[in-house]
């Protein structure tokens, strides 16, 4: 027997679906755009560590417990620095002191220690840096090298633990997709229960009704994703270009196109499921 879904379905039905599913959608291309976003820092942070080292000249010697005077940290910092130039190693070199802590150790009368960071060739041979180390530690045994593994460590776990939120807004956008599409089915399914009944005792199979609800809930969430969709594409993108990720467009639209393929599967089966087990205890 075949029956139009809409007997059983209202049209009305369609548009809360489908907005409903403009709004999903849209928000799971929010946090796909953010996840990207996460990962592309996190990896050009991890690019500039890779070719940078840190070096610390300490203004207090823990060992001896004495505080070194400010005229030896700078002549310290100017034997680095005459050093590093000569270095073909090196291709820049940045000498500071951090105002805060500046500031503070001068309230003590204690010089700031002076930071170091140097940038190195990327075409640099593997483990090269080890040298220059080396020879700045034995120029100016007192510095302390901050090793890029501990700041490679940190920058790991921002960026998990900033992916992990977004993967959570995305978990939970699947939840509610599912609990709202689940509660509108039962909704209709309760106002058409005597049309229901009556296509049943006619002949027609509980799964024959929920193919027909399939049928409607995929038109609606199909027009929601389109449109939903269209929106995305079009602020999300100029988002990207905005933020310079131009090179994550692909990248972007595929995982688009991926997530809309996960909404419609969802919300089939969601739909299927739903008009199932309200309808088993029928004969």
């Amino acid at each position: 027997m075949t029956l139009p879904s809409n007997h059983i379905l209202p049209p009305s039905s369609f548009f809360h679906i489908g907005v409903m599913v403009v709004f999903m959608y849209y928000m799971a291309a929010f946090s796909l755009l953010g996840f990207l976003s996460v990962n592309d820092i996190a990896k050009g942070w991890m690019s500039d560590i890779k070719d940078s080292l840190n070096i610390e000249i300490p203004s207090f010697d823990p060992e001896n417990k004495t505080v070194f005077q400010r005229k030896i940290i700078e002549e310290n910092a100017v034997k680095i620095r005459n050093y590093l130039a000569r270095d073909p190693l090196v291709t820049s070199v940045d000498i500071t002191q951090v105002n805060s802590i500046k500031t503070q150790l001068e309230e003590l009368d204690i010089p700031a220690p002076t930071f170091i960071n140097i940038t190195l060739n990327e075409n640099r041979a593997v483990n090269s840096e080890q040298r220059l180390l080396n020879n700045i530690k034995n120029l100016v045994p007192s510095i302390i090298i901050h090793q890029q593994e501990e700041w490679e460590v940190d920058i790991r776990h921002i960026a998990f633990v900033f992916q992990t939120i977004f993967c959570g807004l995305a978990l939970s956008i699947v939840i509610i997709t599912s609990i709202v599409l689940s509660a509108v089915i039962r909704t209709q399914l309760k106002a058409s229960d005597e049309t229901v009944k009556l296509v049943h005792l006619m002949g027609t199979q509980v799964k024959t009704i929920a193919a027909l609800f399939k049928s409607s809930v995929s038109r609606a969430v199909t027009w929601g994703i389109l449109l939903g969709g269209t929106i995305a594409a079009t602020s999300l993108t100029g988002l990207l270009e905005f933020l310079n990720l131009t090179e994550k467009l692909n990248e972007f639209y595929f995982y688009l196109g991926a997530i809309a393929f996960v909404i419609i599967f969802l919300c089939r089966g969601v739909t299927h499921l739903t008009v199932i087990s309200s309808l088993k205890g029928m004969p």
